[in-house]
């Protein structure tokens, strides 16, 4: 195992050993909604400082300006509110997207699994696979960190998949799928 990548997936429910489930990254959503709350916020510290509402815990200068405001003075930034919570929702949507749909490369395909079906035991269900490319149709892929997986097909067909996972892992379990050397391109 030395020098050998640790994979991180998991094995799909009713799945084989050489299965690998990719787990998401919370990083996309993560980053999306700290920029919506970025934009919340000034709309809710726009008010007399001797308006402004402080949690208990607050031991800074209360004349400063730190704090939140009461909900009338909330329409003055009311264009930032409504942009930093309309953020926020597409921030929850993608979370629900990437925890709901999950790359699956397995000993034939790679595809995105629907978590929600994951337990039902037929491997030929339409709703558990979506966006499906055989193994054996691929001519070539290229892990693009991190935008994707693009999948090229001996048919002249191309793949795209969202980097929502670890794309080192994806890389090397794609590498011994397709029967590829491991490319190490530090050591060249």
């Amino acid at each position: 195992n030395i020098g050998r990548r640790r994979i991180q997936c998991t094995k799909p429910p009713n799945g084989r050993e050489n299965d690998a489930l990719f787990d998401h990254r919370p990083t996309i959503p993560g980053i999306t909604a700290f920029v919506g709350c970025q934009a919340i916020l000034p709309a809710l510290t726009k008010c007399p400082p001797d308006e402004q509402w402080y949690p208990p815990w607050f031991t800074g200068n209360t004349l400063g300006g730190a704090g939140f405001c009461p909900s009338q003075y909330w329409s003055d930034g009311a264009n930032s509110l409504v942009a930093g919570m309309f953020v926020i929702v597409l921030a929850i949507g993608l979370q629900l997207y990437f925890q709901n749909n999950r790359l699956l490369v397995d000993a034939e395909r790679v595809c995105l699994a629907s978590a929600a079906n994951m337990n039902m035991a037929e491997d030929d269900n339409e709703n558990l696979f979506k966006n499906v490319v055989f193994l054996n149709d691929v001519e070539d892929f290229d892990v693009i960190v991190p935008v994707g997986m693009l999948l090229r097909c001996k048919d002249g067909q191309r793949a795209f998949f969202p980097l929502f996972w670890d794309g080192p892992s994806v890389q090397a379990v794609m590498d011994e799928r397709l029967g590829r050397e491991i490319e190490q391109k530090s050591m060249q």
